[in-house]
């Protein structure tokens, strides 16, 4: 099956997103290229692929702008309804890890785990998961 091309004006409105990021997410235009550049390719797939359309990994040291990229991207992205931080230090002990993917009992209802129930209401998001290495 050919892969759609997306219209010319996506294709700017991917290159201003790009311009903006490297303007405010300095120090960072090689992390911002790739980010912007998946999207483009996201643009070309079929529609009917299930997500995650990607996933990306960023390391750095606080501060330099990676919680800030996944913010602005999800603001100037139109197609994404929200964006969600989850911070994974919360659920580093084990009486917490459930609470992130698991399904939990509340009194007499099965709630799903955060993580879960944020895709199933929110299916075309941004999703940042956090964890903060020592070294």
């Amino acid at each position: 099956m050919p892969r759609p091309i997306p219209p010319k004006n996506q294709l700017k409105q991917f290159e201003a997103i790009r311009r903006e990021l490297k303007k405010t997410v300095l120090d960072q235009d090689e992390a911002v290229d790739e980010v912007v550049d998946a999207f483009i390719h996201m643009a070309f797939r079929p529609p009917k692929e299930a997500p995650p359309k990607a996933i990306f990994t960023f390391l750095g040291p606080p501060g330099v702008g990676k919680i800030y990229l996944a913010r602005v991207l999800c603001s100037r992205l139109k197609e994404y309804e929200g964006f969600k931080h989850f911070d994974l230090e919360r659920y580093s002990e084990a009486e917490n890890a459930d609470q992130l993917l698991a399904p939990q009992v509340v009194g007499e209802e099965i709630k799903e785990g955060e993580l879960i129930r944020f895709l199933r209401a929110t299916p075309r998001a941004i999703v940042l998961c956090r964890w903060r290495c020592s070294t």
